[in-house]
């Protein structure tokens, strides 16, 4: 998350663009890790706009 805000931030790219990229076998690994920093990504983008 710090090193995705830090790039976002530097770069100015607009949040609204960005894509998150997930593959199964992350998902299947580690579901509720991915779940939680997901949300994450999505508290941090709702408060970009």
């Amino acid at each position: 998350m710090k090193q995705g805000r830090a790039g976002r931030h530097k770069s100015g790219t607009n949040p609204q663009r960005l894509k998150l990229e997930l593959t199964e076998s992350k998902l299947v690994d580690d579901g509720e890790d991915i779940i939680s920093r997901m949300n994450a990504i999505k508290r941090w983008a709702l408060d970009q706009l």
